[in-house]
């Protein structure tokens, strides 16, 4: 079981950049409403048997892109692992 927070925020020189219509590879919404993209995840793994492993993931994500008119969004998962 584990959980994680993060913030992640932009230069002022990066925001300036976008402010003006500046466009990156994930960000470019013309004149950005600039906040910290904050993100929670959790997740649980367990042991189904010796070889196959189970895990369920959670993450919620406020502001994505540095935009505070995006989100909140939130992503679900399960992963399966299998060793040979």
């Amino acid at each position: 079981m584990g959980v994680g927070l993060a913030q992640n925020e932009l230069s002022q020189g990066h925001r300036a950049y976008f402010n003006t219509g500046g466009l990156g590879l994930l960000i470019g919404d013309g004149r950005l409403s600039y906040a910290p993209e904050r993100a929670f995840e959790a997740y649980y793994a367990m042991a189904l048997t010796t070889t196959l492993a189970m895990s369920l993931n959670y993450q919620h994500v406020e502001n994505l892109a540095y935009n505070r008119d995006r989100g909140p969004a939130d992503f679900f998962a399960a992963r399966m692992h299998v060793d040979f």
